[in-house]
């Protein structure tokens, strides 16, 4: 036989009140003190928020692990291009040099140490080809500027003459 909700509600409740040990229960659920069911609620609060902070505090570590790794890769990666591309400008400085020395050997000095027509045309030309370089011109033996572009006639410093003399 089928029983509506309502009926199996009601037979439920008469069974729970008849017994003597029902109405111990409800007396003893109802002389249970809020406090101690406060503090178990209280208990549960700190559990669950110090196991949030612990999940935050390992994803923010976990998340600094991998911001300072793909620093360090892109902090390598620029490096390592930035050599690249200081060895081809370098490369490039050097062949315009050899360029000069070689052409130079064709194009003697005049009795002043000053550097002949077509090769003041040869420095100008490797100037216009290396737009990077800011100074390429000719220095005597004893650390005097004679000319180019960027370079000063005259005396040059102690610190450019000591370069110069080592470079020699």
């Amino acid at each position: 036989r089928r029983q509506g909700a309502g009926a199996r509600r009601q037979d439920r409740h008469a069974q729970l009140s008849k017994g003597p040990q029902s109405v111990e229960r409800i007396a003893k659920f109802k002389s249970r003190p809020p406090a101690r069911v406060g503090a178990w609620l209280t208990v549960g609060n700190l559990v669950i928020a110090s196991l949030l902070v612990a999940a935050t505090i390992a994803t923010l570590r976990n998340g600094r692990e991998v911001d300072v790794a793909r620093a360090g890769d892109a902090a390598a990666n620029l490096a390592s291009s930035l050599g690249i591309e200081l060895g081809a400008e370098l490369r490039l400085v050097d062949n315009a040099l050899a360029t000069l020395a070689g052409r130079m050997r064709q194009h003697p000095a005049s009795a002043d140490d000053a550097p002949s027509p077509a090769l003041r045309a040869e420095v100008a030309e490797q100037q216009r080809l290396l737009p990077f370089i800011s100074a390429l011109g000719f220095v005597r033996v004893d650390g005097r500027a004679v000319e180019g572009g960027g370079l000063q006639a005259g005396p040059l410093s102690d610190d450019e003459r000591g370069f110069l003399l080592r470079a020699a």
